[in-house]
Protein backbone atom coordinates (compact mmCIF):
# COMPACT_ATOMS: atom_id res chain seq x y z
CA UNK A 1 0.00 0.00 0.00
CA UNK A 2 0.79 3.97 -0.41
CA UNK A 3 2.89 5.46 2.26
CA UNK A 4 0.89 7.20 5.00
CA UNK A 5 -2.79 5.63 5.29
CA UNK A 6 -5.67 7.89 6.49
CA UNK A 7 -6.83 6.87 9.88
CA UNK A 8 -9.89 8.12 10.92
CA UNK A 9 -10.26 9.72 14.65
CA UNK A 10 -12.69 7.10 15.49
CA UNK A 11 -11.44 4.63 13.18
CA UNK A 12 -10.07 2.23 16.24
CA UNK A 13 -13.26 2.86 18.57
CA UNK A 14 -15.58 1.11 15.57
CA UNK A 15 -16.96 -2.12 16.56
CA UNK A 16 -16.76 -3.06 12.86
CA UNK A 17 -13.38 -1.75 11.27
CA UNK A 18 -13.67 -0.68 7.95
CA UNK A 19 -11.03 0.19 5.39
CA UNK A 20 -11.90 2.31 1.83
CA UNK A 21 -9.18 0.70 -0.81
CA UNK A 22 -8.58 3.05 -3.82
CA UNK A 23 -6.31 1.89 -6.54
CA UNK A 24 -3.36 4.29 -6.80
CA UNK A 25 -1.91 7.54 -5.42
CA UNK A 26 -0.74 10.79 -7.62
CA UNK A 27 1.43 13.64 -7.13
CA UNK A 28 2.62 16.48 -9.93
CA UNK A 29 6.59 16.64 -9.47
CA UNK A 30 6.53 19.74 -7.45
CA UNK A 31 5.19 18.05 -4.21
CA UNK A 32 7.11 18.12 -0.93
CA UNK A 33 7.48 14.25 0.70
CA UNK A 34 4.85 15.14 3.68
CA UNK A 35 2.23 15.89 1.06
CA UNK A 36 3.01 13.07 -0.62
CA UNK A 37 1.31 10.78 2.11
CA UNK A 38 -2.44 9.15 1.68
CA UNK A 39 -3.23 10.97 4.84
CA UNK A 40 -2.14 14.18 3.72
CA UNK A 41 -4.14 14.00 1.02
CA UNK A 42 -7.42 13.25 2.70
CA UNK A 43 -6.75 16.07 4.99
CA UNK A 44 -6.41 18.29 2.96
CA UNK A 45 -9.00 17.37 1.02
CA UNK A 46 -11.22 17.36 4.28
CA UNK A 47 -10.25 21.52 5.09
CA UNK A 48 -10.63 22.13 1.50
CA UNK A 49 -13.88 21.22 0.94
CA UNK A 50 -15.70 22.00 4.06
CA UNK A 51 -13.58 25.74 4.48
CA UNK A 52 -14.89 25.85 0.54
CA UNK A 53 -11.46 27.03 -0.53
CA UNK A 54 -11.30 24.66 -3.16
CA UNK A 55 -10.71 25.72 -6.78
CA UNK A 56 -10.89 24.08 -10.13
CA UNK A 57 -7.78 22.49 -9.59
CA UNK A 58 -8.95 20.39 -6.80
CA UNK A 59 -11.90 18.56 -8.95
CA UNK A 60 -9.56 14.97 -8.04
CA UNK A 61 -11.17 15.65 -4.32
CA UNK A 62 -14.52 14.83 -6.05
CA UNK A 63 -13.14 10.96 -5.56
CA UNK A 64 -13.84 11.07 -1.86
CA UNK A 65 -17.27 12.74 -2.05
CA UNK A 66 -18.49 10.08 -4.78
CA UNK A 67 -17.20 7.67 -2.01
CA UNK A 68 -19.47 9.27 0.49
CA UNK A 69 -22.40 9.70 -1.19
CA UNK A 70 -22.58 6.23 -2.21
CA UNK A 71 -22.83 5.72 1.55
CA UNK A 72 -25.98 7.68 1.19
CA UNK A 73 -23.89 10.09 3.72
CA UNK A 74 -24.64 14.14 2.99
CA UNK A 75 -21.16 15.58 1.93
CA UNK A 76 -21.80 18.08 4.18
CA UNK A 77 -21.12 15.24 6.83
CA UNK A 78 -17.81 14.15 5.09
CA UNK A 79 -15.62 14.23 8.11
CA UNK A 80 -17.91 12.15 10.39
CA UNK A 81 -17.93 9.46 7.47
CA UNK A 82 -14.14 9.68 7.57
CA UNK A 83 -13.51 9.76 11.36
CA UNK A 84 -14.89 6.18 11.13
CA UNK A 85 -12.87 4.17 8.69
CA UNK A 86 -9.35 3.83 7.23
CA UNK A 87 -8.47 4.93 3.56
CA UNK A 88 -5.52 3.87 1.72
CA UNK A 89 -4.41 3.06 -1.37
CA UNK A 90 -3.47 0.10 -3.31
CA UNK A 91 -0.32 0.30 -5.27
CA UNK A 92 2.34 1.55 -3.59
CA UNK A 93 3.76 3.83 -5.94
CA UNK A 94 2.53 7.31 -8.09
CA UNK A 95 0.59 7.20 -10.93
CA UNK A 96 -0.92 9.20 -13.48
CA UNK A 97 -4.49 10.55 -13.97
CA UNK A 98 -6.20 8.77 -17.13
CA UNK A 99 -3.01 7.01 -17.79
CA UNK A 100 -1.77 3.43 -17.91
CA UNK A 101 0.59 2.92 -15.18
CA UNK A 102 -1.60 1.28 -13.07
CA UNK A 103 -1.88 -1.27 -15.06
CA UNK A 104 1.70 -1.51 -16.19
CA UNK A 105 2.76 -1.49 -12.48
CA UNK A 106 0.33 -4.49 -11.89
CA UNK A 107 1.83 -6.70 -14.72
CA UNK A 108 5.36 -6.48 -12.94
CA UNK A 109 6.69 -9.78 -12.59
CA UNK A 110 6.05 -10.29 -8.40
CA UNK A 111 3.98 -7.02 -7.97
CA UNK A 112 0.65 -8.62 -7.36
CA UNK A 113 2.02 -10.81 -4.69
CA UNK A 114 4.03 -7.82 -3.07
CA UNK A 115 0.90 -5.62 -2.75
CA UNK A 116 -1.21 -8.67 -1.12
CA UNK A 117 1.29 -8.44 1.37
CA UNK A 118 1.35 -5.22 2.23
CA UNK A 119 -2.70 -5.04 2.15
CA UNK A 120 -3.25 -8.65 4.45
CA UNK A 121 -0.55 -7.07 6.43
CA UNK A 122 -1.97 -3.72 7.10
CA UNK A 123 -5.39 -5.69 7.24
CA UNK A 124 -4.16 -7.92 10.04
CA UNK A 125 -2.47 -4.98 11.82
CA UNK A 126 -5.63 -2.68 12.18
CA UNK A 127 -8.18 -5.30 12.63
CA UNK A 128 -9.71 -5.08 9.33
CA UNK A 129 -13.49 -6.55 9.17
CA UNK A 130 -14.23 -4.91 5.68
CA UNK A 131 -12.82 -3.75 2.76
CA UNK A 132 -14.63 -1.37 0.29
CA UNK A 133 -12.34 -1.91 -2.61
CA UNK A 134 -13.25 1.31 -5.19
CA UNK A 135 -11.91 -0.34 -7.93
CA UNK A 136 -12.32 -2.96 -10.50
CA UNK A 137 -8.71 -3.01 -11.58
CA UNK A 138 -7.41 -3.51 -7.58
CA UNK A 139 -10.51 -6.11 -6.75
CA UNK A 140 -9.44 -8.73 -9.92
CA UNK A 141 -5.49 -8.18 -8.22
CA UNK A 142 -6.38 -9.30 -4.81
CA UNK A 143 -5.41 -12.96 -3.76
CA UNK A 144 -7.01 -15.87 -5.09
CA UNK A 145 -9.73 -17.73 -2.76
CA UNK A 146 -8.06 -21.34 -1.41
CA UNK A 147 -9.20 -21.57 1.98
CA UNK A 148 -12.20 -23.44 3.46
CA UNK A 149 -13.68 -20.39 4.50
CA UNK A 150 -13.45 -18.36 1.67
CA UNK A 151 -16.26 -17.50 -0.30
CA UNK A 152 -17.78 -15.37 -3.30
CA UNK A 153 -20.36 -13.55 -4.80
CA UNK A 154 -19.90 -12.11 -8.11
CA UNK A 155 -22.29 -9.43 -10.05
CA UNK A 156 -23.98 -9.04 -13.03
CA UNK A 157 -21.05 -8.87 -15.82
CA UNK A 158 -22.54 -6.55 -17.53
CA UNK A 159 -23.17 -3.66 -15.33
CA UNK A 160 -20.79 -1.23 -14.62
CA UNK A 161 -22.20 -0.81 -11.45
CA UNK A 162 -22.35 -4.16 -9.90
CA UNK A 163 -21.02 -5.24 -6.49
CA UNK A 164 -19.10 -8.12 -6.27
CA UNK A 165 -18.24 -9.56 -3.03
CA UNK A 166 -15.59 -12.14 -1.20
CA UNK A 167 -14.58 -13.47 2.18
CA UNK A 168 -11.12 -14.05 3.33
CA UNK A 169 -11.64 -17.06 5.45
CA UNK A 170 -9.20 -17.15 8.67
CA UNK A 171 -5.97 -18.55 8.23
CA UNK A 172 -2.77 -18.21 5.75
CA UNK A 173 -3.02 -18.28 2.20
CA UNK A 174 -0.26 -19.78 -0.18
CA UNK A 175 -0.48 -16.38 -1.80
CA UNK A 176 -0.23 -14.25 0.89
CA UNK A 177 2.28 -15.30 3.85
CA UNK A 178 0.46 -13.23 6.22
CA UNK A 179 -2.19 -15.18 7.60
CA UNK A 180 -5.45 -13.51 8.97
CA UNK A 181 -6.45 -14.07 12.50
CA UNK A 182 -10.09 -13.61 11.65
CA UNK A 183 -12.49 -13.60 7.90
CA UNK A 184 -12.16 -10.23 5.98
CA UNK A 185 -14.99 -9.33 3.76
CA UNK A 186 -13.96 -7.07 0.67
CA UNK A 187 -16.34 -5.39 -1.52
CA UNK A 188 -15.23 -4.82 -5.05
CA UNK A 189 -16.97 -1.37 -6.66
CA UNK A 190 -16.38 0.89 -9.48
CA UNK A 191 -13.56 2.96 -9.59
CA UNK A 192 -14.98 6.86 -8.11
CA UNK A 193 -13.90 8.55 -10.87
CA UNK A 194 -15.63 9.76 -14.29
CA UNK A 195 -18.61 7.92 -15.16
CA UNK A 196 -19.85 6.64 -11.60
CA UNK A 197 -22.56 6.84 -10.22
CA UNK A 198 -22.99 6.96 -6.66
CA UNK A 199 -26.75 6.89 -6.53
CA UNK A 200 -26.55 3.16 -8.31
CA UNK A 201 -24.91 2.13 -5.10
CA UNK A 202 -26.50 3.97 -2.55
CA UNK A 203 -29.77 0.59 -2.28
CA UNK A 204 -26.70 -2.01 -2.42
CA UNK A 205 -24.24 -0.16 0.19
CA UNK A 206 -27.21 0.59 2.39
CA UNK A 207 -28.06 -2.81 3.34
CA UNK A 208 -24.79 -3.80 3.57
CA UNK A 209 -24.37 -0.97 6.14
CA UNK A 210 -27.55 -2.52 7.81
CA UNK A 211 -26.62 -6.21 7.62
CA UNK A 212 -23.20 -5.47 9.61
CA UNK A 213 -24.22 -2.73 11.62
CA UNK A 214 -21.97 -0.02 10.70
CA UNK A 215 -22.29 3.27 12.29
CA UNK A 216 -22.64 5.94 9.43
Amino acid sequence: MHNGEFRGDLAENQKVRVLILGESHYWGEDKKEEDKLTSKVVETYLKKYNSRIRSEKDRSYRFFDNIVQAFGIDPENRTDFWNRVWFGNYIDEPCGVRDSQATKVLKRPGKRDALNKQLFEFIEENKIDIVFCFSRKVYAKLPPLELAGDSEKTGEKSDSHRLDMCVYGAGERKAVSIPLSKSVTVYGLKHPSQGFSYRKYQNLIKKIVQEHGLLF
